[in-house]
Order: C-alpha cells, then structure tokens, then sequence
C-alpha cells in the first residue's frame, strides 16, 4: 500500500563520519554499513581522513573515547568497548591493515584519534 510508504534521504559520505562516544558495536554496524563499494566510515588522524574499511567490536577495553588501547592490534576505545581496526586507508595512501597503519604513524597506545585534531596526552 503505498499511501503508507515514507522516504528516507540518500546517504552522503558525511554519514560516515564516526562518533567515538558511541558503543563499539554501534561504530561496527556503521563500518560495516558503509564499507566498500560505499564511502566508507571515517574518521581523522594527524588532520587527515582516515577510512575504516572493516573492524571488529569488542565488549572489553575501556579509556576515552577515541584513545589507542594498543598497536597491535590497532584498537581504540570507545564509550562501550573497544573497537579493533582491521582494514584502514589514509588519506592519499593504500589500504592495509591496522596493524601496519599503526606501525607506519608511530600510534601507540593513549595517542587519541579523533574528529577534530590529534592530541598527544602528554
């Protein structure tokens, strides 16, 4: 019955951007929404977009949202849980691993990855 349909508006790639006050598992359903061949969700590091193309939520893990919680593998805490990076792409580079992004931008656990700027917590 199409008297009762409603519409909803397309998606623009700002819908990708990622809150990380939000759960692990919520941030894991938006990757997961927006991956390939879609925009990707994103968020910035060192001032430039960062796009996680595929990671997995986990329920333990805690510090503020959007710190490192470790390297390897590239996992960041969220507001419930953590969330573990597993395909990444920098801005203007290839795609690859957390792991291997982690390594080539000295991430180290406490740096926070966020929507703004990066901070150094020292």
């Amino acid at each position: 019955d199409e008297s009762r349909a409603s519409y909803f508006g397309g998606r623009r790639p700002e819908d990708g951007r990622i809150d990380w006050g939000q759960s692990a598992s919520e941030i894991h359903n938006l990757v997961r929404a927006v991956t390939h061949p879609y925009p990707g969700a994103f968020t910035f590091h060192e001032g430039r977009r960062l796009l996680i193309w595929e990671s997995r939520a986990e329920e333990t893990g805690s510090g503020n949202p959007g710190a490192v919680l470790s390297a390897s593998p590239l996992k960041v805490a969220t507001a419930s849980g953590s969330l573990v990076l597993l395909r990444v792409q920098g801005e203007g580079e290839e795609e690859m691993d957390g792991e291997t992004f982690a390594k080539r931008h000295g991430l180290k656990e406490g740096r926070m990855i966020n929507n703004r700027i990066d901070q150094d917590p020292r």
